[in-house]
């Protein structure tokens, strides 16, 4: 486990963990990595505020050399940022410089272009905005009055409000350029002082990796090439989510919640309805538990394809879930 982490440590045993399904977990994560299906992988298991398991499994870096991963590893998030911006949005909210009813108008007098007028902050946090095909250039990265541009010229897809379509990419850049025009600051800036700086984790989860940070870095491999380079509850019921093949997300503001559905994503079949948490595209899943404390990470450092995919976040999932007494 680290030396330095924000938690105080703990055992599984005394936390309430049965050996068994955890024996199982581990055995699977090496199982995966023997067949090759990733590289490497991380997990981190807390409950009632201890971390009760830390491992780092594989390789890191395969070429030109293979680098085991370590405590000090940083693998790639992807979509689980989402989480960390809208947390920099709680956190404006709490201080009364923003409201979830807001209109992104209100912060972004430009965005009411193309008809976009009345979408709510709410709207876009719950991925009913309207516009799950926006994107932006990679120039935006290095330039972010251009970024808020590009964004507040996306083009609606159909009637906000009407339908429950995940975005990818709009709705977080969207929120970003609303902490950006609500803060005046980078938008990577405020979730580091809001978010990441109070919890202890600023030097280990970064938005925008810094080039002295960089060796710590995975690489991030898939079938197409990757890289990792410097270059609440529940608000949408049993809707099913378009870009899920129709699933229920229950998505939250923010991350999303297990609710009774059959079918659910990343949290586990077994999971308590109250587990919520976010993933990132084909490589990790982070959920927590409240009804008994309980909150694990699991990334790694492939971007694998479904139905390989989503079937084995489940078993990974149910392993921790049937640990838990």
């Amino acid at each position: 486990m680290p030396d330095k982490y924000p938690l105080p440590l703990g055992d599984p045993a005394s936390l309430g963990f049965a050996g068994k399904p955890l024996q199982h977990l581990d055995r699977l994560i090496r199982q995966h990595i023997e067949e090759g299906r990733y590289p490497g992988a991380q997990i981190a298991l807390a409950r009632h505020g201890k971390l009760a398991l830390f491992r780092n499994y594989g390789d890191a870096k395969t070429k030109p050399r293979n680098v085991p991963a370590t405590d000090e590893t940083l693998f790639l998030l992807f979509s689980q940022t989402k989480v960390l911006t809208s947390s920099a949005v709680w956190a404006l909210i709490e201080e009364g410089r923003l409201s979830f009813m807001d209109r992104i108008a209100d912060h972004l007098p430009e965005f009411a272009q193309r008809g976009k007028g009345e979408i709510t902050l709410h709207q876009v946090m719950t991925h009913q905005g309207g516009f799950p095909s926006g994107d932006v250039t990679k120039a935006t990265w290095t330039d972010h009055a251009r970024m808020r541009a590009e964004v507040c010229d996306f083009s609606l897809d159909w009637t906000p409000g009407t339908r429950l379509q995940y975005h990818p990419r709009a709705a977080h850049l969207t929120q970003a350029m609303v902490i950006e025009a609500v803060t005046g600051q980078d938008y990577r800036d405020v979730i580091r002082d809001k978010v990441l700086g109070p919890l202890g984790l600023a030097d280990d989860i970064f938005v925008g990796v810094p080039a002295s940070q960089q060796e710590r870095c995975a690489d991030t491999y898939a079938a197409e090439l990757r890289d990792n380079s410097p270059e609440f509850s529940s608000h949408t019921g049993e809707r099913g989510d378009d870009a899920m093949g129709g699933i229920p997300m229950h998505r939250g503001l923010g991350p999303h919640v297990r609710g009774e559905s059959d079918r659910i994503r990343g949290l586990g079949t077994i999971g308590a309805s109250e587990t919520f948490g976010h993933g990132g595209a084909g490589t990790s899943y982070s959920w927590a538990d409240p009804t008994s404390g309980v909150s694990f990470t699991y990334i790694t450092n492939f971007m694998s394809p479904d139905p390989w995919h989503t079937a084995r976040l489940d078993r990974i999932a149910n392993l921790v879930h049937a640990a838990i007494d």
